[in-house]
């Protein structure tokens, strides 16, 4: 009974969270199809760019760009999801070790620490092939908080 009390509190939080997010970021609500924001490794983990020079993220000064970009996995697309024609959501733009070019592929749509010059938020979307070659995952963040990530 203990057991299905705290999978039932940590669904209750998982959903307060996820509404959270949509409310706090409604690019995540935008597309066809939406992003999931639930059911992968990769959600809630943080990352930080540290050759964001091969990604296009505009807005951003370009010392803050060398320095690194930190930010936060926030939904993602999976290779499984389709549009309303039937389409893959996404497909990949490069063969490597997670996807063959012009096959149906995971995204992942990241809001970044970074202001833009206009004082925004700045959303990235990557591939995965983008986080392993760019990004590095960040262990425990600056303020303690340990980089845990939910359950797939």
């Amino acid at each position: 009974i203990v057991q299905r009390s705290n999978r039932a509190n940590q669904n209750m939080v998982r959903s307060a969270h996820r509404e959270k997010l949509i409310k706090q970021y409604p690019s995540l609500m935008n597309g066809d199809p939406n992003f999931r924001t639930s059911g992968h490794v990769h959600l809630g983990r943080r990352i930080i760019c540290r050759n964001p020079n091969n990604i296009s993220i505009s807005g951003l000064a370009n010392t803050t760009r060398r320095k690194g970009v930190k930010g936060t996995i926030i939904g993602f697309l999976s290779e499984s999801d389709v549009d309303k024609l039937g389409n893959a959501a996404f497909v990949a733009t490069k063969t490597s070790q997670f996807s063959k070019e012009g096959e149906p592929s995971r995204l992942f749509h990241i809001v970044l620490d970074e202001k833009d010059k206009d004082n925004d938020t700045v959303v990235v979307d990557l591939e995965e092939w983008e986080i392993d070659d760019y990004c590095e995952w960040i262990a425990v963040d600056e303020g303690g908080t340990k980089n845990d990530g939910e359950k797939q």
